[in-house]
């Protein structure tokens, strides 16, 4: 309108680098995608980015982050973090973390689950216990030349086998 004055504040920023600054008017380190706000509580259910889908609410439905290079000239993710949503319910927000990476086919699969419960599932996309390992074994070892100790379940007899060194069952 005439006679008012509008002084602009700036929000969002390509700099002369190509780096998107949101939120900031330089960037302090490099980074195609600065992003500044204040802090937001786990709790509260928000967060600075939110990344999510425009799909109908759904099982298994939410948003991914791909992170990747290049392969043969193409852009190509190599693992892959999405949030999900693990019911269909409405009103039910429980949602679960999935870490999948990409075979040497192109192929993405999921490797490793965190549920809205809070168990971890590695080689299962249903966990039922705090730390839930199929179609593996776990080995633990203090350093890398450390000799290492080994849980194993052998061909399905129900029957847990513990090993130490490089044995494999």
């Amino acid at each position: 309108t005439s006679g008012n004055t509008f002084t602009p504040t700036e929000r969002l920023c390509i700099d002369s680098s190509g780096n998107l600054l949101v939120g900031k008017t330089s960037a302090y380190r490099s980074g195609k995608l600065v992003v500044s706000s204040t802090n937001v509580t786990q709790t509260s259910n928000t967060a600075n980015v939110h990344i999510t889908t425009s799909d109908t609410q759904g099982i298994d439905i939410g948003g991914s982050i791909a992170l990747g290079g290049q392969v043969g000239g193409d852009e190509n993710g190599f693992g892959i973090i999405s949030g999900r949503k693990e019911t269909n319910t409405s009103g039910n927000y429980a949602g679960y973390l999935a870490f999948a990476t990409v075979d040497g086919g192109a192929a993405a699969t999921e490797k490793m689950r965190i549920t809205s419960a809070g168990n971890v599932g590695i080689g299962t996309s249903s966990p039922s216990s705090l730390l839930h390992i199929n179609g593996g074994s776990l080995r633990l070892a203090a350093t890398a030349n450390q000799t290492p100790f080994s849980l194993y379940s052998y061909n399905s007899s129900e029957s847990l086998w513990f090993a130490s060194g490089n044995a494999s069952y």
